[in-house]
């Protein structure tokens, strides 16, 4: 090879290597073609991480609103039991009153009771 030869071969080998470094830069500033007004361009992996999260947010909204309704249903199952725990509770201070009475009236009764005396046997 001559010295022309060569000097053409680099000349071409640098052009190319030019050629393909302007062509990288382009890709890397510009990765989005031109979009027509009002639209924007977003790049696939943004795409699918912005759809994953959508999906996420939906499950925990779901989620958050499954755990409201649980509280609503907790809140009247407590007010129930309270109204039911008043009831017995109203029923039992009935039954001491009466347990109560119902002592008071058998003491009341055994001491009025005179004793019978019959021969040697005491009898009530």
């Amino acid at each position: 090879m001559n010295s022309v030869q060569k000097l053409f071969l680099k000349t071409v080998l640098i052009l190319i290597t030019l050629v393909i470094l302007i062509g990288r830069a382009q890709a890397q500033t510009d990765p989005c073609p031109p979009m027509p007004a009002g639209y924007i361009c977003v790049p696939r992996a943004v795409g699918v991480k912005a759809l994953e999260d959508a999906d996420a947010r939906a499950a925990l909204e779901k989620q958050v609103k499954a755990q409201d309704d649980a509280i609503v249903g907790y809140k009247d199952e407590l007010e129930k039991m309270r109204i039911e725990f008043a009831r017995v509770s109203g029923e039992l201070t009935a039954t001491k009153q009466t347990q109560v009475r119902d002592a008071a009236i058998i003491e009341m009764l055994l001491q009025n009771v005179k004793k019978k005396r019959n021969a040697l046997i005491t009898i009530f």
